[in-house]
């Protein structure tokens, strides 16, 4: 419900106020070289598909993070290594190859844990589990020694999947586009809020759903309005739960084995994130120091 508070609700409003200003949308025009010119600024940009192909590789392989965790990620990282962040959230490329690469790859992710180990790392993989249970197929190594040739066949589809959903998205998108530019934002907007109230209530069927995503989406208009970004604050609500879980988990081992410290100093990988998250936020700020001292220059 706060992910369709922040991100669907304030654009909405926002669609109707263009409207009440009498803002006319651009009307749909058929161009020409349209996908070669997308795949060229594709190719252009390798590190960053590169870097959110890897974040939501690692995203999928955490059990019960989602792609909603990978896109966001990766998107901020996005956003945080661009040299001119203010253009994402206007139609910038980047926060869209950032975030669907990253989602994309969170699915691909969640099958490491899952085949290996038989761990679900998102909810497709929760059914392609369920999907191998009825098949007498038991996740683990013995799925690659003993059902190698339906494993390995298995892993091949996947990769067909993807190439083949390559053209059908260039056909529907050409489709979709023109149906979304031809319906008027009078029938548009309330359409989408009828979807987005169905939605919330549908997460958990609970009508408190629906008062969280209306007081979510008031806070994000009004930050909107202020400037500021919703992104941080929905990555915070999503992982909030996920880090508290595992600081207790890790308090009671710290505690069960005598030193609470211990448990997150004296560990190779568990220095190696403190140190990653430490870098990771003081970035920013040694990025600013930089850029003062070259104006400075």
């Amino acid at each position: 419900p706060a992910l369709i508070g922040f991100f669907c609700i304030p654009e909405l409003l926002g669609m109707i106020e263009l409207k009440e200003k009498n803002y006319t949308a651009i009307p749909y025009k058929k161009q020409k070289h349209v996908v070669l010119g997308v795949f060229i600024k594709l190719i252009k940009k390798p590190l960053l598909l590169i870097r959110s192909a890897v974040i939501g590789t690692f995203v999928g392989i955490i059990p019960g993070a989602g792609g909603n965790i990978a896109s966001m990620v990766s998107y901020n990282e996005a956003v945080r290594a661009s040299k001119n962040p203010k253009k994402f959230g206007k139609g910038n490329i980047d926060g869209i190859v950032a975030s669907e690469a990253s989602n994309n790859a969170e699915v691909s992710g969640s099958l490491i844990p899952l085949l290996t180990l038989g761990i679900p790392g998102a909810p497709p993989a929760a059914v392609l589990l369920g999907a191998l249970l009825l098949q007498g197929l038991q996740p683990g190594m013995d799925l690659f020694t003993t059902h190698g040739a339906i494993t390995y066949t298995f892993i091949l589809s996947l990769i067909l999947a993807n190439i083949l959903i390559l053209p059908l998205g260039i056909w529907m998108g050409k489709i979709i586009s023109k149906l979304i530019t031809h319906v008027p934002s009078v029938i548009l907007a309330p359409l989408i809020f009828f979807l987005t109230i169905i939605g919330a209530y549908a997460i958990n069927n609970n009508i408190f759903d629906v008062y969280v995503m209306i007081f979510f989406s008031i806070v994000g208009y009004v930050g909107k309005k202020a400037g500021f970004d919703a992104g941080p604050i929905v990555l915070g609500l999503i992982l909030g739960k996920i880090c508290e879980e595992g600081l207790v988990q890790a308090i009671l081992m710290g505690t069960a084995e005598g030193s609470v410290l211990g448990m997150f100093f004296t560990r190779p990988i568990s220095l190696v994130l403190i140190v990653l998250t430490v870098i990771s936020a003081s970035w920013p700020f040694a990025r600013r120091m930089f850029d003062k001292r070259k104006l400075q220059r």
